[in-house]
């Protein structure tokens, strides 16, 4: 396996070569150092390092926060700040990049060495999981059977074509709605609104039938006939993250 590669920001050049020298020592691989923000932004493009270890006070237009925003909307690298002092202000908007961590000036080898680890273990559990969502997502997809992807709150976080078909809801529009808003159900004989079994799934943590009067009532009005179920969805160690509702039609309404 390659070693992680990391970039460097920081504009004095002395604690630049310590940084340098202690990562090197413990088997990483530096792809250089940056001494403002301009540079830095060139240095990530030309050297796509894995982990940038950015300094929040550079010189120039640029500070290290407003390089992490950067990275933030339009890169997928992990950045952690070294910082001696930063005002309040500056901390706020440093947070809001969502850093993968922090290293306190002056720092020592070992908190270092912790704090890249930590965030480059981290980058990996969450390529891990990113890579996990979208083989769900690709073979959820290519299902006949409608299918909706709602949180343990109760919040939809996916649709399928055949289910934005049935429902006439778009995912784009779908997800973060409340799953009552899109899989309406009512009882065929009565009329009464069903109210979708999260919680029953939740509860039992098993598969959960669709009541076999129901009709969906789609966006725009049109009622049809379904058959299905709201089944758990689990992650890698069992724990309950979401409810599947998967269901087809089985006539229109009259």
């Amino acid at each position: 396996m390659c070693a992680p590669r990391i970039l460097i920001v920081e504009d004095e050049k002395i604690v630049a070569a310590d940084i340098e020298e202690c990562l090197t020592e413990a088997g990483y691989t530096v792809r250089g150092a940056a001494a403002s923000g301009l540079e830095a932004l060139k240095r990530i493009v030309e050297t796509d390092p894995d982990l940038v270890l950015m300094d929040i006070k550079l010189k120039g237009p640029l500070d290290g926060v407003d390089v992490a925003e950067a990275i933030c909307m339009h890169l997928d690298i992990p950045v952690v700040y070294l910082t001696a002092y930063a005002d309040g202000e500056t901390l706020e908007r440093a947070k809001r990049t969502g850093p993968a961590g922090y290293v306190l000036k002056p720092f020592d080898g070992r908190r270092l060495r912790t704090a890249v680890e930590l965030a480059l273990c981290r980058s990996r559990d969450e390529n891990h999981e990113r890579r996990r969502q979208r083989r769900l997502a690709d073979a959820l997809r290519s299902l006949a059977d409608a299918v909706i992807l709602a949180e343990t709150t109760g919040a939809v976080v996916f649709l399928n074509p055949a289910a934005e078909r049935l429902t006439g809801w778009p995912q784009s529009e779908a997800c973060g709605r409340y799953v009552e808003e899109v899989f309406v159900t009512l009882h065929r004989d009565t009329g009464a609104p069903l109210r979708p079994p999260v919680a029953r799934v939740h509860f039992e943590r098993a598969a959960v039938p669709l009541d076999s009067r129901a009709v969906l009532v789609a966006r725009g009005g049109t009622r049809t006939r379904i058959r299905g179920s709201a089944q758990p969805v689990r992650d890698e160690d069992g724990c309950l993250t979401a409810v599947a509702f998967v269901f087809r039609e089985t006539g229109a309404e009259q």
